[in-house]
């Protein structure tokens, strides 16, 4: 039996391509991850806006997280405005999608 062959360098770079323009469409339509969405009271309150797609949620969430210094390694320690979002208690910066995820609709 002959080993398998690795896809070519070339095959790679055009599904690699492909997958960007797919996002642009995405993106430019206001699909998928890129939809708009409203935002919780709370939310909108560290994000600044009642609409935003859950890209932007979760950029300005990490904003705000980061010029509050917020974080203590991989723990986000909420101050009273994050606290609204998420929970008092410290949690894993992993969790913050899904957290944010629970304010947009």
């Amino acid at each position: 039996k002959a080993p398998a062959k690795a896809p070519a360098q070339g095959a790679k770079l055009r599904r690699k391509v492909a997958s960007s323009d797919r996002a642009k469409e995405l993106k430019a339509a206001g699909l998928g991850l890129f939809a708009r969405l409203r935002a919780s009271p709370a939310l909108a309150a560290v994000l600044g806006a009642s609409e935003a797609s859950r890209t932007e949620a979760l950029r300005a969430a990490w904003r705000y997280i980061k010029e509050h210094k917020l974080m203590c390694g991989r723990t986000i320690v909420p101050d009273a405005l994050l606290a609204r979002i998420c929970s008092k208690e410290p949690f894993d910066c992993f969790r913050l999608n899904g957290k944010l995820s629970q304010h947009l609709s």
